[in-house]
Order: structure tokens, then sequence, then C-alpha cells
């Protein structure tokens, strides 16, 4: 068979100079972020799905996710409809080192996070300490108080951003930002006020936010009663063990089930 001439001249290759080409098309589950689940309870066990599979990944994978916010937090439907949380977004995941920190390369930026969601001791000017598990436990933290603040699960009514609490935990001067959360974390009247924001729809949520502030306020004045005086076998990277994936989920009565 020779060459075809087409009416505009083009030209269609003979039979057996066509190539054999290959369609794939790709099918992907499409994951909803976490603010839009459907009822508060859902809500919290996606939440706890993604607490879990981050420190999966950490303890089983040496993997440290370093930028959790809430729109990496999302959920599924699984079998017979179940929520099931999904951790996304592991595109600055570091491995973690031998003391449990980010191994820095030359790839990994001085800084990662999402500043309403780093944690306190990541927002400095200057070049930042390892990022810890303890650090993304405590953006884990904030991304429940941010929910529990904007979000309204289940309601008609649209998402309204807290101004407040955008404007302090959001703020582009690293150093104010960390004022505001240490503020948060220290000052049980800045605590109360933040509290007295949460919606209606998510007062649920209020025995965990109140839990995991007792926990990171404990932490705080332990290291700041001792931190002159800290022993060499003193764990900095747990606090001493009072910031530990065990801690956090005692401190909002949960313990681990089996993620498959």
């Amino acid at each position: 068979m020779g060459t075809v001439m087409t009416w505009n001249n083009s030209v269609i290759p003979a039979e057996e100079e066509l190539e054999t080409k290959q369609l794939h098309v790709l099918g992907l589950w499409a994951p909803k972020t976490i603010r839009k689940a459907p009822a508060v309870e859902s809500f919290m066990t996606a939440f706890m799905d993604c607490v879990e599979c981050h420190y999966h990944a950490y303890k089983e994978g040496g993997v440290l996710h370093q930028d959790l916010r809430e729109n990496n937090l999302m959920f599924e439907y699984g079998d017979h409809g179940h929520i099931r949380g999904v951790l996304n977004d592991w595109d600055l995941a570091s491995c973690v080192d031998e003391h449990g920190g980010n191994e820095v390369t030359n790839a990994t930026p001085k800084r990662i996070g999402t500043i309403p969601f780093m944690a306190r001791d990541l927002l400095v000017d200057d070049t930042p300490p390892p990022h810890l598990y303890r650090h993304d436990l405590e953006s884990f933290f904030y991304i429940l108080v941010w929910a529990a603040v904007n979000d309204n699960f289940g309601a008609d009514e649209p998402r309204k951003i807290d101004l407040v609490i955008a404007s302090e935990w959001d703020d582009d001067t690293l150093r104010r930002a960390k004022a505001h959360k240490t503020d948060f974390i220290c000052n049980p009247s800045t605590k109360k006020m933040i509290i007295q924001r949460v919606q209606p729809t998510c007062s649920v949520l209020l025995p965990w936010i109140d839990s995991l502030w007792s926990l990171f306020f404990e932490a705080n004045i332990h290291y700041s009663q001792n931190y002159k005086k800290l022993p060499k076998d003193w764990d900095y990277a747990t606090v001493d063990g009072r910031i530990t994936f065990e801690t956090f989920m005692e401190a909002i009565n949960r313990s681990c089930s089996s993620l498959v």
C-alpha cells in the first residue's frame, strides 16, 4: 500500500509504516479534605486515622511528614460506607536520623511547614532546629483547634474563617506567629478565649482540645523549669517522654487500632 494524500494534502502513512499505540487510562480515587467531613464524628474518625498513619510511617518506615496542615488530612469512604482517613501530600517528607529528627539534605529547605500549623520551636527567623516527631504532633493539635473553631461539620451554614485565629497563627512574621501560639499554649486565659470560639457543632471536640492543651502546657512548664539543669539522659526529642504518640493517644482516650 502506498502513501495516500488527503484533500488538504496531509499525508497518511502506509499501513506498514504505522506505529502501534497503547492507550492507558489511570483511575484514581479522589479523597476529600477533612474539613468537608459530613459530621464531626466523621472528622474525628478521619483525624485519628491520619494520626495513626503518620505514626506508622515514622515508626516503621522512618519517614516524617513535616508539612501537616488541614488540607493534607483527607478522608474517603471505605467498605460499607465507613469513613477512612487519608494522610496526603508527602512531597516534603524526610527520612529520620538516629535521633528521630529529619535528615538534612541538600534538597531539604531550611524550614518546612505551613505557618498556622507549625510547631513553635520551628517558627524562628534563623536556622530552625531539627524537625522532630513531636513537632508534627503539635501540628496535629493546631489542626484540631483550627477545625473546631472554623468548621461547621454537617451544618448548612458555609464555613467561616475566624479572623482572630487566622491573623494570629498565620502571621507572616514568624516571631509574632510563635508568640501568639506560645500565648495559647502557656496562658490559660488565652486558651479559654479560643475555646469560646469553637463552633457549636464541634463541641464534642472540646475534651480532646482540653486534654491535648494540658499535655503541651505541662510539657512546656517542665522544660521551662528545668532547661538550665537538664540531666545528660534527658530526652529533648520527646520532652523527656512527655510528648509521644502514646501520650497523645492517652490524652484523647484512644488506643491504636490496626490500620489496613
